[in-house]
């Protein structure tokens, strides 16, 4: 990978955390404590799933272009 796209990769990962970590605030501020931990349990959840399904995708597109190659 080039020092570009991580330069890129690395910018935009830490805005998103940035934005997240805004919002939970904004909700703590606003709800209290137990309803921001609640939410902050269910996205991290959320991401988790999410890559999962990601990586499985990702593993299985690989399995049927190694497949196509092989044969």
């Amino acid at each position: 990978m080039k020092l570009r796209n991580r330069i890129f990769l690395a910018a935009g990962s830490i805005i998103l955390a940035a934005i997240m970590w805004l919002g939970y605030i904004q909700l703590l501020q606003n709800h209290g404590v137990l309803q921001a931990l609640i939410t902050l349990i269910g996205v991290i959840g959320l991401i988790a799933v999410s890559c999962f399904f990601i990586l499985l995708i990702a593993m299985t597109a690989l399995l049927i272009i190694a497949n196509l190659i092989g044969t």
